[in-house]
């Protein structure tokens, strides 16, 4: 997350430590050096605003426009009723045959648009499954398609208190502006 993270006080991109697990504020690379966060919750958190937000918005399909089902179960219908005349004897064979043969080929036509309707996995799909096998550089891609960048703010508390993600502002590519809150779960991912 290092360039993605940024300082609240002076905007400034924070830099990921290895050593002591901290992304920081680094006055080295012309910040103020007032904020840190926890690499592991930082990346925890803002992996789980990515993945949510790629999961919410861009992989919602439009409602069909057909009620596939109902056309195929009226063209049944229609088909049974022909076949019922005919073995009543209000049609001959040769007048049967014709319109059953056609609504035949109506319910197969309907049957295959149904098939084509359906959702599939679409590449934002695949690449939320596919996550967890990339390397590095493929997840702070996929990032960055989803999150222009997360403003970090001040620790809430002092003290041994429990992590609170309210501390990420997160801006999304498409415009919005997120704050995220305790009651949201990444483990949810």
């Amino acid at each position: 997350m290092s360039g993605i993270l940024k300082c609240r006080y002076c905007l400034s991109p924070m830099k990921g430590n290895p050593s002591n697990q901290m992304y920081r504020c680094s006055t080295t690379y012309g910040g103020c050096g007032r904020l840190s966060v926890r690499i592991a919750q930082a990346d925890r958190w803002i992996v789980w605003a990515a993945l949510d937000w790629a999961r919410s918005s861009r992989t919602t399909l439009p409602a069909p426009k057909r009620d596939y089902k109902a056309e195929e179960a009226s063209l049944r219908a229609e088909r049974a009723k022909w076949q019922e005349g005919y073995r009543a004897g209000l049609y001959t064979l040769a007048e049967a045959q014709g319109p059953i043969r056609e609504l035949d080929a109506k319910i197969k036509a309907v049957a295959k648009e149904a098939v084509k309707s359906k959702p599939r996995m679409n590449a934002v799909t695949k690449r939320l499954l596919d996550y967890q096998k990339m390397n590095l550089a493929q997840k702070r891609a996929f990032i960055s398609e989803q999150i222009t960048d997360v403003v970090v703010g001040p620790a809430l508390s002092r003290g041994n208190q429990p992590f609170n993600p309210a501390r990420f502002e997160v801006h999304y590519t498409d415009g919005s502006i997120v704050t995220l809150s305790r009651d949201l779960d990444p483990e949810d991912m």
